[in-house]
């Protein structure tokens, strides 16, 4: 699928960016450098890491900047993925979260104040 310039688009809203279109990597770098971030970690699914170059784009741009990744991201973001990809992150020293894929992984990359009861 081409990417017409008319798709191309930056919405912001705190605490995230979104970026979309051709160029949209580009911008990784210094969004990771204007969170003051030294390790930035990918948070995706199977399909991202396995079945598109997306994940090794990504790699790509962050050079130094990229910390790992935690590829097992579920459907529907469950507790105990959630707490998998929290202890990868954590374990890679990240203090950056990059999701990439859809709701689910935006959904694991929200702050939590709390666990569940």
């Amino acid at each position: 699928m081409d990417v017409m310039p008319s798709h191309t688009f930056r919405a912001v809203s705190y605490p995230w960016r979104l970026y979309a279109g051709a160029d949209a990597l580009r911008h990784l770098p210094e969004e990771v450098r204007r969170h003051k971030a030294q390790r930035a970690f990918v948070v995706c699914g199977q399909t991202v890491a396995h079945k598109t170059n997306l994940l090794e784009r990504v790699k790509d741009q962050l050079g130094t900047l990229y910390a790992g990744v935690f590829d097992a991201m579920d459907k529907d973001s469950t507790w105990p993925a959630v707490e998998q990809g929290t202890a990868v992150a954590r374990a890679a020293g990240a203090d950056l979260l990059i999701a990439i894929g859809g709701g689910s992984v935006i959904d694991q990359n929200k702050p939590m104040e709390s666990t569940p009861s």
